[in-house]
């Protein structure tokens, strides 16, 4: 049977608060004293308070999952017991997200904005990510390469739901890295909200004219140590969208040193099951050069033959990252202990600033 771990409450301090989620501390009296770092999404359940009685969600917490160490409020009462309630549907709000489940919501659709068009991408340059971390190497790559390249990021449904969720999405945008983020499909509390990934990559285009668009997961991906279940599997779906729309696909590799588990040493099985089998023949993978040998080594030779390989002189982003505020972790490791997998971030970063510009990003650049 499916399970879902409930608490009350008491807030006893909020500690931060952004358009999409306010974060805090929630104190439970019984059986035992305890306290709860968690989340509100002010959409759902209104403004929260300190004082405020909370029912919380600790499921994620009770499994211990890696990004499960949050409760999420499901539904916050005033000292006077008088119910918080969410933000007021306007005239704009047509859509409704997480559809028919307690926490449903309407939002207004970028399909709806007067600038919204469905022309082809003419080549801007789509980096697809396979997990939520590795946008922040790339948008440090595109820094590097094209400060004022315009980026933005679609969050797709297959992790978390919740933008408002990330910190790193925040700490891109206030480091002016990153313009704006769509969630689509059934993902909400983006900047924009898009019913598909493909109105969604229009969108990012016409209605805000990015330079360069940004697709991935929120945090939250899913495996089950099988070939096929996995949320990155849609890594395959989301390069295919953006080559079929006319974009330049470019794919960031799953690749480690430092990851414990087997399936995921070198390039990890995820990476080389959607570029084997999941997707169309074409698609750009960038390559960090230094490590080039070592990295192709462990991919399957179908997906060499069928992709573009693109090796790319790829520098150190530490520096950059820490002087922004940008945190580079991924399941608890820092770029210092899984360097692989930061690079192949950033090397899919400064492949698109170089499409963008319609140059090679160094000299060293190969292809195949």
């Amino acid at each position: 049977m499916p399970t879902s771990t409930r608490i009350i409450g008491k807030v006893t301090s909020i500690s931060r608060v952004t358009r999409a989620a306010i974060w805090g501390i929630a104190e439970q009296a019984a059986p035992h004293l305890s306290n709860w770092t968690f989340v509100a999404y002010p959409s759902i359940v209104g403004e929260i308070s300190v004082g405020d009685q909370v029912c919380l969600n600790t499921t994620g917490i009770r499994l211990n999952l890696g990004t499960g160490g949050t409760a999420i409020v499901i539904s916050g009462h005033a000292p006077d017991h008088l119910v918080r309630e969410g933000q007021q549907k306007v005239a704009a709000d047509h859509i409704v997200k997480l559809r028919y489940s307690s926490d449903q919501v309407a939002v207004p659709p970028v399909e709806h904005e007067p600038n919204y068009r469905e022309d082809p991408l003419n080549d801007t340059p789509v980096v697809v990510c396979l997990l939520h971390s590795q946008i922040a190497a790339v948008c440090a790559g595109i820094h590097l390469a094209a400060p004022q390249a315009r980026v933005v990021y679609i969050a797709t449904d297959t992790g978390g739901l919740q933008a408002g969720f990330s910190h790193l999405v925040g700490s891109l945008q206030d480091a002016g890295w990153l313009h704006s983020c769509i969630t689509c499909g059934q993902a909400t509390g983006g900047d924009y909200e898009a019913v598909t990934l493909a109105s969604a990559l229009c969108a990012a285009k016409s209605v805000l004219l990015a330079d360069i668009i940004i697709v991935g997961q929120l945090p939250g991906n899913v495996g089950t140590s099988t070939v096929y279940g996995h949320s990155g599997i849609d890594q395959g779906y989301w390069l295919d969208t953006a080559q079929r729309l006319g974009g330049r696909s470019i794919c960031v590799l799953r690749a480690s040193r430092s990851d414990p588990r087997e399936r995921h040493r070198g390039i990890s099985h995820h990476t080389n099951t959607i570029l084997g089998q999941m997707t169309l023949p074409g698609h750009f993978v960038a390559v960090p050069l230094s490590e080039a040998p070592r990295i192709l080594g462990a991919m399957q030779p179908d997906c060499l033959e069928r992709h573009h390989v693109v090796h790319v002189q790829t520098p150190d982003i530490t520096e950059v990252c820490h002087a922004n505020g940008i945190s580079l972790s991924s399941m608890g490791r820092t770029l210092a202990q899984d360097p692989w997998f930061f690079m192949c971030g950033t090397a899919a970063g400064i492949l698109a600033s170089a499409a963008l510009h319609q140059e090679s990003p160094t000299e060293d650049l190969q292809s195949s």
